[in-house]
């Protein structure tokens, strides 16, 4: 594997990189290496700074505050979250059926910022799918860097940007695609 810090080839089981020296950020749940500035692992859902208690580990877990969203929506089955990656308990849950994002009040995730388009892109999940599709919108919607102009499929770890603010995609381990 390489140094997340210098780039060096090291050993998989390394703790440290022997050529410039920083400890490897591994979670405590997994073991799994992840970015040294990652609020949580992308593997497990662990937060990897302060406690050591998992905010996702399955997907059944209900996170703290989060009852009411689960009793009002029991017979919807959440297969993800959008996070900001500043603040990764900033979620917006992916569930079956459409949800817009946009600066108006009446989107379903809303993002009041100036470079965002009042009715920006929408999130359609199908059969444990997730795409998103723009929305006409004056600053764009991206995945990873590439505008997208027509609709285009989500996988874990994407980063989607609308305009200039960014999100992660986080997806149920199962659910995940292999490469």
């Amino acid at each position: 594997m390489k140094c997340p810090s210098c780039v060096a080839e090291i050993s998989d089981d390394s703790r440290f990189c022997a050529y410039c020296g920083i400890t490897l950020p591994r979670c405590l749940s997994c073991g799994q290496l992840h970015p040294i500035e990652a609020g949580f692992c992308p593997h497990c859902g662990v937060p990897t700074h302060g406690t050591s208690e998992p905010s996702v580990v399955s997907p059944d877990t209900v996170l703290p505050g989060e009852d009411e969203h689960w009793k009002q929506n029991e017979r919807v089955e959440t297969i993800g979250f959008l996070f900001e990656p500043d603040f990764p308990d900033r979620r917006f849950y992916l569930e079956e059926g459409d949800s817009t994002v946009g600066a108006g009040e009446k989107n379903d995730l809303v993002v009041d910022k100036p470079a965002i388009s009042w009715n920006h892109a929408i999130i359609i999940v199908r059969d444990q799918k997730i795409r998103i599709q723009d929305s006409a919108s004056t600053n764009g919607t991206f995945i990873n860097g590439t505008q997208i102009h027509r609709p285009q499929n989500l996988r874990h770890g994407d980063k989607v940007r609308f305009a200039n603010f960014t999100y992660i995609v986080w997806i149920k381990p199962q659910l995940r695609e292999k490469e």
